[in-house]
């Protein structure tokens, strides 16, 4: 099997178990089933066997090059999906995720062999959150795009500079970092800095941020006549989540000029 259709489906067993657990006496626990046996079964079923399809990078001029760093950097970025808030020392957030990003699909059709179809990249993962002692959360994520038959592993180190209260928002500085997997013709790698907010009204937590990331591509082919591309984007992020049982989280994020939108479903303590 390949490594990361293993590890997603090791990681959504998991979910289930600890689902499961948290809804054993509850008459949702049928529904909570089922939600989570389809989402894992759509990721798994989409998880890449082969190498990345963007093999024909080589026809690509310098500049498009670095514009398709540029989407795939916004596209493979670490999203935290979550709010600011310390989750403490039992808490943790596990949930499936869905993630869409607006990109150049002229473009992409230029440096793959494969179609993206409707000028979207579609991210499929499996996000983790624990809380640790001090305020600190640790994160990870990982999920595939069988659109580029591309796999993205990513991981955050959080600490809460504010733990928010009844009347104060808590503030959350993160360090991210993400890489693609698999590719045979590129290498790509993603390290960012962000700084988010959020507020606890009951059921609803709205969350805001604003951080930068710095995105590396190369080609793997050393005869090839494209140099490595390195540089900065600014990522905005806005979102919300709703936890009723089952923690429902929505978010915007632009990264300069490229729109990303993720819908996630798990359990939040």
């Amino acid at each position: 099997m390949h490594f990361a259709a293993s590890v997603l489906l090791t990681q959504c067993v998991y979910l289930e178990f600890i689902l499961m657990k948290f809804y054993k006496n509850h008459r949702t626990r049928p529904f909570v089933s089922n939600l989570v046996t389809v989402l894992c079964t759509v990721l798994l079923a989409s998880s890449p066997v082969f190498a990345s399809s963007l093999d024909d990078i080589d026809l690509l001029t310098q500049a498009q090059f670095l514009e398709l760093g540029e989407e795939l950097g916004a596209a493979t970025n670490y999203k935290s999906v979550s709010p600011a808030e310390n989750l403490g020392l039992i808490g943790f957030d596990v949930g499936i995720e869905v993630s869409a990003t607006n990109v150049n699909q002229d473009l992409f059709d230029l440096a793959s062999s494969d179609s993206v179809d409707e000028g979207q990249l579609i991210f499929g993962l499996v996000h983790l959150h624990k809380g640790l002692p001090f305020g600190i959360d640790v994160g990870a994520s990982l999920g595939n795009a069988p659109g580029i038959e591309a796999t993205v592993a990513g991981a955050e180190l959080r600490y809460a500079i504010v733990q928010g209260g009844a009347v104060t928002p808590a503030v959350a500085i993160r360090a991210t970092y993400s890489q693609l997997l698999d590719p045979e013709a590129y290498t790509l790698t993603n390290a960012g800095l962000e700084l988010a907010v959020s507020k606890g009204f009951l059921v609803l937590t709205p969350y805001a941020g604003i951080g930068i990331v710095r995105t590396t591509i190369d080609t793997e082919d050393s005869a090839s006549s494209l140099e490595e591309e390195s540089f900065n984007q600014t990522k905005l992020i806005v979102g919300a989540t709703f936890n009723f049982g089952l923690a429902w989280t929505v978010e915007a994020e632009r990264t300069d000029d490229t729109a990303t939108y993720i819908a996630k479903v798990g359990l939040r303590f």
